[in-house]
């Protein structure tokens, strides 16, 4: 995405990427058609730098130094029926046990229940190790 100008649709479709709104529950989501790619991680793993950096644009979603600042499902438009979905980060974020439990109670049913959901990015670093959503998800280490 360097300064250079493309016409390529994927790149203009990613350009005009707006928010659309936040999300506690599965039932306050956008309505379930359409298609959207989510991104998930561990907090402060990059999954909101991730979303700017494909989009062009360096304020999308909010980033932060602070573990745990996303901590809703944020829902970015692309177009009628594309969105880019940020996620909630695990692990980090200093909240109490039971916040941490209800907030992976919610991912877990976006995650499950979510018809229009066809692709998932996971973002992590080469420090990260096992933990119990990779393995939900049937992957058996955190090491991307």
């Amino acid at each position: 995405m360097g300064s250079s100008q493309s016409n390529h649709p994927a790149e203009i479709l990613l350009h005009q990427a707006s928010f659309l709104q936040s999300a506690q529950r599965l039932d306050q989501c956008p309505p379930d058609e359409g298609r959207e790619v989510a991104f998930a991680g561990r907090s402060n793993a990059g999954k909101s730098s991730a979303i700017n950096r494909l989009t062009g644009q360096r304020s999308l979603a909010r980033t932060s130094k602070t573990p745990g600042r996303t901590q809703l499902i944020n829902f970015f438009s692309l177009d009628d029926e594309r969105r880019l979905v940020d996620l909630p980060g695990y692990g980090y974020a200093k909240v109490a046990k039971s916040k941490r439990n209800e907030w992976q109670e919610h991912l877990d049913h976006y995650l499950a229940e979510r018809q229009v959901l066809v692709g998932l990015v996971l973002i992590g670093t080469s420090a990260m190790r096992f933990c119990p959503m990779y393995r939900l998800l049937g992957i058996q280490t955190c090491r991307v």
